[in-house]
């Protein structure tokens, strides 16, 4: 795994001058009129002396606020890489190694920091160790398929068509499948976005809301959400309410104290977010099927936006992957492109 004028008028006076002249009219033998005394021309005044006044303290102004920061430097590209797949999903392991859906061939992949191909498990099926990722042809057409990774290196998979979760070892030996949760034994319904928060816990999103879980399977909550979910450095959950497009914050007993979005393509806005992860300054960083990735304080300030088309033009319309490593390194992938993007806030 990056934004974002005065008329003056002036106007002219005219002045007209008009000048009367007499003549005189004299004929015949009047006598001569006097010649009039001269007069002396009057003394200068001289002008009034300037009165001392103070000269007005200056007001003081406030230094110009800094310009909104850019998208790009919001988010920097550090590196990319090419993967041999198109991925659906991705997660990066504390030793740098990368883990990718790969949707077709129905299996996960493991690749060195550099896209080196080093490990795939998996095929289509029901058994263990075996994935659906794609919908049958008579049921909704969203291609399921999410993975992530905890501190152990154990690698969690939405197998999302056979309504389950499977867990393996770094090497891709299953460990555990879990198809139930709660104390109602109730099924998964189609999950999706799988993540892993600061404090260990797991949260798998489907069709029922947001489950919390042990990373042994054992249930601990139920949230009323829909995506990925993360915690900051404070105790608090974000996490997406996809169908509503707005993201929710909550406390550390699970109650909403924060929400913002709402349907659009805007800045702040959302079209069905689905990913959420959180740097270590609780950066929220959130992807939606805009194509973009928009940045967040923890209030729901927008702080800026990024896309791989940033310099030539508008996003494609299209999930983008997101996995964050313990350096504040973004990892970006999609399912269109073999391409990985390595970014970093500034």
């Amino acid at each position: 795994m990056t934004v974002k004028r005065t008329i003056i008028k002036a106007g002219g006076v005219a002045v007209v001058l008009l000048a009367l002249v007499a003549a005189l009219a004299a004929c015949g033998a009047a006598p001569a009129a006097p010649a009039a005394a001269p007069t002396a021309a009057p003394a200068p005044t001289q002008p009034p002396a300037p009165t001392p006044t103070d000269a007005p303290a200056p007001t003081p102004t406030e230094p110009p606020a800094p310009p909104a920061p850019t998208a790009e430097e919001i988010l920097t590209t550090v590196r990319t890489f090419d993967l041999d797949i198109k991925p659906h999903d991705i997660a990066i392991a504390g030793d740098g190694n990368l883990y990718a859906v790969d949707l077709q061939n129905a299996q996960i992949v493991k690749y060195d920091q550099d896209g080196k191909r080093l490990l795939a498990w998996g095929e289509r099926g029901s058994a263990e160790g075996q994935f659906e990722f794609l919908p049958p042809p008579d049921g909704p057409q969203m291609d399921g398929g999410f993975v992530t990774v905890d501190d152990a290196g154990n690698v969690f998979v939405s197998d999302s068509w056979n309504n389950r979760v499977q867990k393996f070892d770094p090497d891709g030996q299953h460990l555990a499948t879990w198809s139930t949760f709660g104390p109602d034994e109730a099924s998964f319904n189609v999950p999706g976005p799988i993540s892993i928060d600061a404090e260990g816990r797991l949260y798998v999103a489907d069709f029922s809301g947001v489950q919390r879980l042990d990373l042994d399977g054992n249930f601990l909550a139920t949230i009323a959400a829909a995506g990925e979910a993360a915690l900051n450095s404070q105790g608090q959950l974000f996490v997406p309410l996809a169908f509503q497009n707005i993201v929710l914050r909550l406390d550390g007993n699970d109650e909403v104290v924060g929400q913002w979005g709402g349907e659009g393509h805007g800045d702040g806005k959302f079209d069905f977010p689905m990913l959420l992860v959180i740097d270590s300054q609780d950066g929220v960083y959130v992807s939606d099927q805009s194509g973009r990735i928009q940045k967040f304080d923890g209030d729901g300030t927008f702080l800026g936006k990024w896309f791989p088309e940033m310099d030539s033009g508008d996003p494609t319309a299209t999930l983008l992957e997101m996995t964050i490593d313990g350096e504040d390194n973004l990892y970006v992938a999609a399912k269109d492109r073999a391409t990985v993007y390595v970014l970093r806030a500034p």
